[in-house]
C-alpha cells in the first residue's frame, strides 16, 4: 500500500492538467471494470444484452460529455469575469491613486503660489511704508 501511495504521490502533479486528469480518470474506470470481469465479479452479457449496454453507454456518454464541455465552458466564463472585476477593481484604485496624487500636489502648488503672493504683499507693503517715510504726501 505505500508503495502506491509512494507511486501516486509522483504522479499527482501531472493530473493539474485537465487532459492528464481525464485520461488518468478513464485509465482507472476502464482498469476497475476490466479487473472486475476478469475475477467474475461481474459476469459476461450476452450479444443482446451487451447491445443494449452499448448503446446505453453512447447515449448517456455522449450526454455526459456535453454537459460536461458546457459546465467547462461556464467554468472558464465565470474565472473571466471574476478576472475582469479584479482588474476593474484595481485600475479604479489606480485611476483612484492617481487622481488624489494629482489633487495633493494641485494643492500643494496652489499654496505654495499663495505663500509666494502673501510674500510679495508683504514686500510691497514694506516698500510703501518706505516711500511714504521718505516723500510724505501732502493733504
Amino acid at each position: 500500500m505505500d508503495a502506491w501511495l509512494a507511486a501516486f504521490k509522483d504522479i499527482a502533479p501531472y493530473l493539474t492538467q485537465p487532459l492528464v486528469l481525464i485520461g488518468f480518470v478513464l485509465l482507472l474506470f476502464f482498469g476497475i471494470h476490466r479487473t472486475l470481469l476478469k475475477a467474475g465479479i461481474i459476469p459476461p452479457l450476452t450479444a443482446r444484452t451487451g447491445g443494449k449496454v452499448v448503446q446505453l453507454l453512447l447515449r448517456y456518454g455522449f450526454v455526459v460529455a456535453l454537459v460536461v464541455i458546457v459546465l467547462g465552458f461556464a467554468l472558464q466564463f465565470y474565472k473571466t469575469q471574476k478576472l475582469a472585476e479584479v482588474s476593474a477593481d484595481r485600475h479604479r484604485a489606480e485611476l483612484a491613486e492617481q487622481a488624489k496624487t494629482g489633487l495633493e500636489k494641485r494643492l500643494e502648488d496652489a499654496l505654495s503660489q499663495l505663500a509666494d503672493e502673501k510674500q510679495r504683499a508683504e514686500v510691497l507693503q514694506e516698500q510703501s511704508k518706505n516711500l511714504s517715510r521718505y516723500h510724505p504726501v501732502e493733504a
